[in-house]
């Protein structure tokens, strides 16, 4: 089992200091989107003035021994620290354990990216993963056993919690904590010299390729269209390995080839990759069947000032507004789903139109100063607060 892995503070940038910095501990997952976005914000904390440590929990093993074997390698980390702050995604057991496990000596604050959604089967995390017979056990039989108290656990010890949407914190009633701040997702800077939607490329798909994206669906729609005006549809982005997931996408890749004008897999790309690929597209399309409470690549496509064609699930209606700055439809509605591809794409000064005004909303709500002020806020409630 590999162990906790911590980085060092990293001295933080003169003259740039927060209204009250102190010491926090960041833990979050080892990979993915979370760890990510949770790396990113302690790099903006650091500038601020703020002594920061990460501790990156692995996902291999029991959840729970990782969890343990970090609170007690990790001591003297926790006893610096002002605040615990604890990033967690619905799959990401360790740093769930660690919020659970941990003790009051410190304030507590979790970031819960998917709210009302904590985390999936947190019950699981008392055994290791990796078997079959494991992940029945785990899944089936131990998790609905024991999953309530554990949720509640983790109500009770957090001092705050900290959701990227208005429409999370009013869905997230049950074992939520008693103080919850709402912190819209930071993002840098839209690219220099990017061009407008109208001399846009390609119509773009970007993300985790799994059946809760609606690709399928899309695929349909793109069938539908009789012409798409010169723009091809590139899909970019893969999943983790696991069986269902890549017998989704080899089944997608299927019924891609057979479309008249099928689209171009990318595979997995780099950070650097993905934004470039989101400033050169004449509009993004975003067809899920549900969503979490915010989209990074929703909000990416807005800072870059794309057009956005998206269903109905909480991380587009949460940003969106349709007709203004972006068009939405049904989820699994192959029908209305071509539709607005083919307006959009037929229009290039629609593009532009609904581009700035994406962009318009993005410079006010998603930036990285923005929410780290929020999320300093939760620091200070949990520090009065213990």
């Amino acid at each position: 089992m590999s162990a906790p892995v911590l980085l060092e503070p990293v001295p933080s940038v003169p003259g740039q200091r927060a209204a009250d910095p102190g010491a926090v501990l960041v833990v979050r997952p080892g990979r993915g989107g979370v760890a990510a976005f949770a790396s990113r914000a302690s790099a903006e904390l650091r500038a601020c003035g703020w002594r920061v440590d990460e501790l990156v929990l692995p996902d291999e093993g029991s959840a729970m021994r990782v969890a343990l074997g970090a609170t007690a390698r990790q001591r003297q980390a926790i006893e610096r620290a002002d605040v615990l702050h604890v990033e967690l995604g619905c799959l990401d057991l360790a740093p769930y354990w660690f919020a659970a496990l941990s003790s009051n000596s410190r304030p507590l604050v979790v970031v819960a990216h998917d709210a009302p959604r904590v985390v999936l089967a947190p019950g699981s995390g008392l055994i290791g993963t990796g078997s079959r017979w494991r992940d029945v056990v785990g899944h089936r039989i131990l998790s609905p056993a024991v999953d309530g108290v554990l949720a509640r656990r983790v109500a009770r010890r957090a001092a705050v919690g900290v959701v990227l949407s208005e429409g999370a914190r009013t869905a997230w009633t049950d074992d939520a904590p008693r103080r919850i701040v709402v912190a819209d997702h930071g993002a840098d800077p839209p690219t220099p010299g990017r061009c407008r939607p109208s001399s846009g490329e390609y119509a773009l798909f970007a993300g985790y390729i799994g059946p809760g994206k609606g690709i399928d669906t899309l695929l349909e729609a793109w069938g539908l269209i009789a012409s798409p005006g010169g723009l091809p549809l590139v899909i970019a982005g893969g999943n983790t390995g696991g069986i269902e997931d890549a017998a989704y996408e080899g089944h997608l890749r299927e019924l891609s080839s057979r479309l008249p004008s099928p689209p171009r897999w990318l595979g997995f790309v780099s950070d650097l990759e993905f934004t470039r690929l989101v400033a050169e597209a004449a509009l993004v399309v975003a067809p899920y069947r549900r969503s979490n409470p915010a989209s990074g690549v929703l909000v990416r496509a807005m800072v870059e000032g794309r057009a956005v064609v998206a269903t109905r699930v909480p991380a587009a209606l949460d940003c969106l507004e349709d007709g203004v700055s972006g068009l939405l439809v049904e989820p699994d509605d192959s029908q209305a789903l071509a539709e607005a591809l083919e307006l959009a794409m037929r229009d290039p000064g629609l593009r532009d139109r609904l581009g700035a005004a994406a962009a318009s909303t993005a410079a006010r709500r998603f930036t990285w100063p923005r929410y780290i002020e929020r999320l300093t806020d939760a620091y200070r409630i949990a520090v009065d607060s213990a």
